[in-house]
């Protein structure tokens, strides 16, 4: 796919990354607080050295303390390379059941913890103040 020609500059690589352990988003324990970050260093710099962009386009974590700044620490990494980075979305969202570690769908009208942490990024268009 490295040599796919688009004009338009509209081409992206649309990936997954969650923040477990096989990181397959079915485990609520993170590894670390910089998992994302390391997992998505060395596909940033290869977007960067194929003049490539990517898109981020599932992920997810749960709630603890560990994964929430996991989950912060990768979207400040992302948009610190917004040269390469297109945007994100996380996964889930909707009437999954309220035991669902990565769901940011409210309980009760409150919303989850990782709601702060992705709000935090989506403030300012993506571009944290950290």
């Amino acid at each position: 796919m490295r040599d796919i020609a688009d004009p338009a500059n509209n081409f992206a690589y649309e990936v997954h990354q969650y923040l477990d352990g096989n990181f397959s988003g079915t485990h609520p324990n993170c590894t670390s607080e910089t998992i994302g970050v390391q997992t998505l260093a060395s596909f940033t710099q290869r977007l960067r050295q194929t003049g490539k962009r990517g898109f981020l386009g599932e992920f997810g974590g749960a709630a603890d303390p560990t994964c929430l700044a996991a989950l912060d620490s990768m979207l400040n990494f992302m948009n610190q390379n917004r040269d390469v980075w297109l945007g994100w979305t996380y996964w889930a969202a909707g009437p999954w059941p309220a035991s669902y570690f990565t769901s940011v769908q409210p309980i009760g009208g409150v919303d989850r913890p990782q709601m702060a942490v992705l709000l935090k990024h989506v403030a300012r268009g993506g571009r944290s103040s950290q």
